[in-house]
């Protein structure tokens, strides 16, 4: 894949975390992750909890109503909050922290274990969010886990 240059001209914020499943049911009232036994939060992933799991399985458009949904709450309204979805920009933007390399921590495949869980380290199953190490803006994640939607 070819690279371009392309420059942020607005501010974004992002969630320190993945959407965790118990965030997802308090906003949709529904879980539709793979790893949580019948939709149920709190189920349990080989004897692991999933309210802390990231929400899985949640198509482009459920992505989309999370956030319009989330930024309908009178709580969120209150503080002048609203959500979207990043655009892909802003999102490796944030997963690279400011670095030129491949991942925000380096080139080196061996580090990858270390920030994020992948096939050969996940056991082909989610994991609580937050476990591996974070990028230099205090990200986690940002490799592996689940994979995200972008705006666009």
């Amino acid at each position: 894949e070819r690279r371009h240059q392309v420059t942020l001209t607005t501010s974004f914020y992002l969630g320190v975390y993945e959407v965790t499943q118990g965030q997802y049911v308090r906003v949709m009232t529904e879980n539709p992750s793979e790893f949580a036994r019948d939709g149920v939060q709190g189920a349990r992933v080989a004897g692991q909890a999933t309210e802390h799991f990231p929400v899985d399985s949640v198509n482009w458009h459920q992505a989309v109503q999370f956030c319009q949904r989330l930024s309908e709450l009178s709580e969120e309204q209150a503080a002048g909050r609203s959500y979207r979805l990043p655009t892909e920009a802003e999102w490796e933007y944030a997963a690279r922290a400011g670095a030129e390399t491949l991942w925000s921590f380096g080139r080196r495949v061996e580090q990858l274990s270390r920030y994020g869980w992948y096939r050969r380290s996940s056991d082909r199953r989610t994991h609580t969010v937050g476990e591996k190490q974070p990028n230099a803006w205090g990200l986690y994640d940002m490799y592996g886990n689940v994979w995200e939607w972008c705006l666009d």
